[in-house]
């Protein structure tokens, strides 16, 4: 873009009055003047062009700043406030002292200066839109928010029904920090902290020192967790202080009191996962960050997918919210305790929508430009990725997460909503640091109605280094929600589609070998999440008039199935021990596994409440109820969308019952020895497609030999070491090896067991010339060392 620069003199006063005249592509050139409130002005008529034509294009070529410094800058002689806001006409830095409650009275409001460095050809000193103050004396615990006035009809769309509205008179709002890093008690106010403040035992590392890291995202077996449900049942065996906490996720040697069985971050240790991924730890908005919950108030909880303060943690995890410091060294030490045990930590992103858009910061920082017109999330507050301030904050909240409590990987809410431009410049930021940050997220859905490169599952080409939640391989194996069932529930003609999960969801195309997404690991494989029916409860409605033992067979055959495929293994805490998320919804009382099979099957005579809760308990979703305080019921509760005031069902339905694991013992050390097999042996996780095949002939590493009629049979090489793998899901037992049904040809005398969950077997069992194998179960026999 070809720039030029006319300068005026005029005497005997001396006046610079410097304009940048630049072509933006179409013929016609953009000129700045230096005066603040023709900035306002011009930013204001700017974006008021960019809401009506929907493209913020040149807005940004204009007026977007991509500085290091938004947010606080302290140091101990003074501490320098930046702010992104161009149609602002002023902005006032106010200061409520040092007093963290968050209704303390103002103690001074100084006014702050717009940048004048008009460069929009580098957009790292474009300050037009940036108003600074620098407060001398050190700052430490100051707590502070801006004041900024818009001019007339500024732009905003509060209703969200339209994009682009204008109000008819001057905007005065005052907000919170976009870049806060710290907040006092629920989250309305920016607190400026020291370095030595922010200090903590986490030891920061990227790259071969952290060790906790694998080499292939295929490696990772990922726990999901939510911080609350973890710890916050009694079963948990977590002292009371620390129940539903960061440092509760850390404590150690802890046992169900009524099972003596390990629990919390023993038991993740002994079941072998290797990453967790926590729901929402970010400061969320719908949950009192004090911790009250009340018969008044028993709807004090979310799962944190309602963000308020992206860069700051949930003062509800705390053991003190109201010290702005408390929240951030606790979660430092929570990461440093996982990372001590091996266990490396995912943080769920939610950036594509906020809890409400009008009282957001973004919002009230610059109306009308950080969201988007067509919503796509269902809460109807939609972020605009493609937007470039907005993009720049995705990737520097992001990144602040990796530098400064040490993340190792980041899910996103939602992801489809992003654009992949913004996505894949992150991808290069977190590789800078380390290239073993994993990045995944929800790829569903290919609207297009914002005009964006968007994160669907069905554009992985486009962003190499992302995964994608594959809700092909969940539902081939599980079906989950639906009333046919998969692999597991007993259809067998979901089997060839079966195996191409355990290829990475590859298939057959003609010469042996298969390809889905540019690598494996772009394939997070799942039967389970938060947002889905849990395994047990989806393979109940599947299923109704299975026995418990036989019910319990499916659900252990479709982790191990998950498990084994080729890709990322992602599972939910407790759906290796049956966790569900059925309950009475007239008293909110957990059921039973008889109680679930008999209301599933319809054996059990219906109550007084029946219909309209009985079906929801039939078919839980979320483990959210809304019921009114009569009782009546009104549906799942998404918070802030203002249908209905409901309870919550909250901890009854969600946390852990930690009873669940002595319960299902077996499958417990099933698929914890399954997992650690898994990774321990590099045939199971390899990246690359050109070592996973379809055909017996072939040579890859991964070599489906049978895939019918409900029977799977697998191989697996690894140098001079060969597995094989055998799922059936026939119905009945099947004959494996010589004179056998399946892999008949082969004579497995002197083979050895290595782990399976037939009754009839056991591990290091040495074979002779065929085995047979009940249904419902997996094998894995060592062919050769």
């Amino acid at each position: 873009m070809k720039k030029t620069k006319l300068r005026i003199c005029l005497f005997p006063i001396v006046l610079f009055i410097s304009f940048t005249l630049l072509s933006n592509g179409t013929g016609k050139q953009i000129v700045f003047a230096t005066s603040s409130s023709d900035y306002a002005t011009q930013a204001l008529s700017d974006e008021k062009n960019a809401t009506q034509n929907n493209d913020f294009t040149s807005f940004d070529i204009k007026w977007a700043y991509e500085g290091t410094d938004l947010g606080f800058n302290y140091s101990t002689t003074s501490t320098t406030f930046k702010i992104w806001s161009p149609t602002a006409t002023s902005v006032q830095l106010i200061s409520y002292g040092t007093n963290t409650n968050p209704t303390a009275a103002q103690v001074s409001a100084k006014a702050m200066t717009r940048g004048t460095s008009a460069t929009p050809t580098n957009h790292a000193t474009n300050t037009i839109g940036v108003w600074t103050l620098t407060v001398p004396g050190n700052q430490n615990g100051m707590v502070y928010a801006y004041k900024l006035t818009f001019a007339d009809g500024t732009v905003s769309d509060y209703a969200g029904s339209t994009y682009g509205t204008f109000s008819t008179s001057s905007v005065s709002n005052t907000t919170n920090d976009p870049y806060s890093i710290a907040t006092t008690q629920g989250g309305n106010r920016s607190v400026v902290e020291s370095s030595a403040n922010l200090a903590s035992n986490l030891a920061l590392a990227q790259g071969k020192s952290a060790t906790w890291r694998v080499a292939s995202p295929t490696q990772a077996i990922v726990d999901e967790l939510h911080i609350r449900d973890f710890t916050s049942s009694s079963t948990s065996g977590v002292s009371a202080g620390n129940r539903g906490k960061f440092l509760g996720v850390i404590q150690s040697g802890t046992t169900d009191p009524n099972t003596g069985t390990a629990t919390g971050l023993d038991y993740l240790k002994n079941e072998g996962f290797n990453y967790i991924q926590l729901m929402p730890a970010s400061q969320y908005a719908s949950v009192n960050e004090a911790g009250n919950r009340t018969t008044a108030q028993p709807n004090n909880f979310n799962w944190g997918y309602d963000p308020q303060n992206e860069m700051v943690p949930e003062g509800e995890y705390a053991s003190n919210s109201v010290n702005p410091v408390t929240r951030i060294n606790e979660m430092k030490e929570m990461v440093q305790g996982l990372h001590t045990n091996g266990i490396s930590v995912v943080m769920d992103m939610v950036l594509n929508h906020v809890y409400s858009q009008s009282a957001s910061a973004f919002e009230k920082a610059e109306p009308g430009y950080y969201f988007r017109k067509n919503t796509q999330s269902g809460c109807g507050n939609d972020t605009a990725s493609n937007h470039e301030m907005f993009g720049k904050y995705i990737i520097d909240s992001v990144t602040y997460w990796a530098k400064n409590y040490d993340i190792d990987g980041f899910r996103f809410d939602e992801m489809t909503l992003l654009d992949s431009t913004t996505m894949n410049k992150l991808r290069a930021a977190l590789t800078a640091l380390d290239p073993h940050i994993i990045m995944y997220g929800e790829g569903w859905g290919d609207s297009n109605a914002n005009n964006i490169p968007e994160m669907s599952i069905n554009n992985y080409k486009n962003v190499p280094g992302i995964g994608f939640f594959n809700p092909g391989e969940r539902d081939t194996i599980s079906n989950n929600g639906g009333s046919a069932g998969g692999f597991a529930a007993g259809n067998t003609a979901s089997t060839t589609t079966v195996a191409g999960a355990l290829l990475a969801s590859g298939g057959w195309n003609g010469n042996g070998t298969v390809q889905a997404f540019l690598t494996p690991s772009q394939s997070i494989n799942y039967v389970e999440c938060h947002d889905s029916f849990t395994l047990n409860d989806s393979l109940w409605s599947a299923d109704p008039n299975d026995s418990v033992a036989t019910h319990q067979a499916r659900v252990t055959l479709a982790n191990a199935t998950n498990i084994l495929a080729n890709g990322v293994t992602f599972m939910e805490t407790g759906q290796e021990f049956d966790q569900s998320k059925l309950v009475n919804p007239s008293n909110l009382t957990p059921l039973s596994p008889t109680q679930t099979q008999a209301y599933q099957s319809g054996s059990m005579a219906k109550p007084a409440w029946y219909p309209a809760s009985w079906d929801t308990a039939k078919n839980s979703y979320n483990g959210l109820f809304g019921l009114a305080s009569n009782g009546t019921y009104y549906g799942n509760y998404w918070p802030g969308s203002n249908l209905y005031t409901p309870v919550v069902a909250g901890d009854v339905v969600n946390a852990m019952n930690w009873d669940n694991v002595k319960d299902n013992q077996n499958a417990v050390n099933f698929i914890g020895n399954l997992m650690k097999f898994k990774k321990a042996n590099p045939q199971f996780w390899p990246d690359d497609y050109s070592k996973l095949a379809w055909t017996p002939t072939s040579t890859g590493v991964e070599n489906v030999t049978n895939a019918s009629n409900g029977v799977i049979t697998e191989e697996l090489t690894s140098g001079a070491t060969k597995y094989l793998v055998i799922l059936n899901a026939s119905g009945n037992s099947v004959k494996i090896g010589q004179g056998g049904q399946f892999y008949g040809m082969s004579n497995l005398t002197g083979k050895t067991v290595i782990i399976s969950d037939d009754s009839s077997l056991t591990a290091n069992q040495v074979l002779n010339s065929s085995v047979t194998l009940s249904n419902l179960t997996v094998t894995v026999i060592q062919l050769s060392k």
